[in-house]
């Protein structure tokens, strides 16, 4: 006699087998076969401090308990259930180790639990894009032909509009970007002024 298993596609949780807390919330077309994969000493796992705390938990010789939050019908909506479900424990103050705010799709920024440095980093490199920018524009006026120009110019005009396409993005996305940019423009400012004297 033969069993025919179904896998299970939904939502899951990985839960602290000492504190009962939700600490991280992902989703998968089958369910037991991607906690196996959370488990596995030898998986490649981008998230770090996930990864950390599954083999701190195997050191204790214990691994994270696994809930099957909801069982979704359709693949399509995977991402739309994670979203939510990550929310709702972020909300509560749980599922820490989820570093973006769900969905596989590649434009829902990994921005939560991101530590303030790589934003200053981040805008340092985007203001430096746009001094390059401005210096390529105008130096093509005056070492190229017009119709060489014209096409550097049209490379700086795209180029620009992709960088202010990543700050909109991030001003949607991470509401302390100003901050962010603010504050590193008085670190440079400092730093110049440091030089000055």
């Amino acid at each position: 006699m033969t069993t025919n298993f179904q896998p299970v596609t939904g939502i899951y949780a990985l839960i602290h087998p000492n504190t009962d807390r939700v600490m991280y919330i992902g989703q998968s077309a089958d369910v037991d076969f991607r906690y196996r994969q959370h488990c596995d000493s030898f998986s490649s796992n981008l998230n770090l401090k996930k990864q950390e705390w599954i083999e701190g938990l195997r050191r204790e010789g214990k691994m994270p308990k696994l809930v099957v939050l909801e069982v979704v019908e359709s693949e399509s909506k995977l991402d739309e259930a994670e979203r939510k479900w990550i929310h709702k424990y972020k909300a509560r103050g749980e599922a820490e180790l989820n570093i973006s705010s769900g969905g596989r799709n590649p434009a829902i920024s990994s921005v939560l639990n991101t530590p303030r440095e790589e934003w200053f980093q981040f805008a340092r490199k985007v203001r430096i894009a746009r001094s390059l920018l401005s210096e390529l524009a105008s130096s093509a006026g005056h070492m190229v032909s017009v119709k060489h120009c014209d096409a550097i110019l049209k490379l700086e005009r795209k180029l620009y509009m992709e960088i202010e396409r990543i700050e909109r993005r991030v001003l949607k996305e991470f509401p302390d970007w100003r901050d962010v940019s603010k504050a590193l423009r008085s670190i440079n400012d400092s730093n110049e002024k440091d030089a000055e004297l």
